[in-house]
């Protein structure tokens, strides 16, 4: 059976995660703040209460 993760993170601005994947779902909800988003080869702006889905293996960053 998989198992089930939450983790709620606050990042600033100059905190944020270089371009990373990773073998997990990834849910994101953006509660505030905006900025660009790298998924793969797609870079698109995003800002507040955008809910995104990165599958599997994905490259992603926020920036």
């Amino acid at each position: 059976m998989k198992e089930f993760g939450f983790i709620h993170m606050a990042v600033r601005p100059d905190e944020q995660i270089g371009l990373h994947e990773h073998p997990e779902w990834e849910i994101s909800y953006v509660v505030r703040g905006s900025g660009m988003r790298t998924m793969g080869t797609v870079c698109e702006p995003f800002g507040p209460g955008e809910v995104v889905m990165v599958q599997p293996d994905m490259p992603h960053t926020r920036a």
